[in-house]
């Protein structure tokens, strides 16, 4: 069971249990995945902190952090480190799409890709949870990546990706409604919302490696990346 059933976030989960080409399948317990903690119950923080971890790497944006806190902050051993991974755009001037969306990101996120991928190799002895508002275009996309660089096949990556749309499902409207209505179309998880971002990452880097090692991901921080996932 990949996913983390807690009360107050709905699309926390494990990145292990995936079969790889590389051999043997991810490995569970080191990497997670998630949505806001800023509605986390009591009993929510204690099954969080059961799962030993000690990385937070917030991906959301300045604002959003101030609005909704994430409850985990300040618990002992814990790490919290804020990466806004979504480029500073006006509502007016957003792209139309989802996959046009990841596409810009893509190009115009590279800092902050490098420095989630750093961060990640940096904790390769503790366990490493990252996450946004929603859990699903943020860290949808960083999972994306991880699970390629494990060597999962394509179609488990996207299926990864989707499950959040199934996941989300009874908090839709209200993240609706904490949100300007122009992101309304934004909303979904669908297979044809990654498709431009896989077949983007393919052609122009030769995959998730080529990608990382062009926006200066070192060869020794893959290999442990990879020690990490497998």
């Amino acid at each position: 069971m990949r996913k983390v059933e807690l009360a107050g976030a709905f699309n926390v989960r494990d990145l292990g249990g995936y079969q790889s080409r590389l051999g043997g399948e991810t490995q569970r317990g080191k990497l997670y995945r998630a949505d806001g903690l800023n509605r986390l119950s009591e009993e929510d923080i204690q099954k969080l902190v059961a799962l030993k971890i000690n990385l937070d790497i917030d991906l959301r944006s300045d604002e959003e952090i101030k609005k909704w806190p994430d409850k985990i902050i300040g618990l002992s051993g814990l790490s919290y480190e804020k990466v806004s991974l979504l480029p500073s755009v006006d509502a007016a001037e957003l792209p139309k799409s989802l996959g046009e969306l990841y596409l810009y990101m893509l190009d115009h996120s590279q800092a902050e890709f490098l420095r989630i991928f750093q961060l990640i190799a940096r904790n390769a002895d503790g366990v490493t949870l990252f996450h946004c508002s929603a859990g699903k275009d943020r860290t949808g996309l960083v999972a994306v990546l991880l699970l390629l660089l494990a060597g999962v096949e394509e179609k488990m990556v996207v299926q990864d990706y989707t499950e959040s749309q199934e996941n989300l499902r009874p908090m839709l409207e209200v993240f609706a409604e904490m949100n300007d209505p122009a992101l309304a179309a934004y909303l979904t998880s669908r297979p044809e919302d990654i498709a431009p971002f896989l077949e983007n990452l393919q052609a122009e880097y030769k995959g998730a490696e080529g990608y990382l090692c062009h926006i200066g991901v070192t060869k020794d921080e893959i290999g442990t990346i990879r020690s990490i996932l497998l």
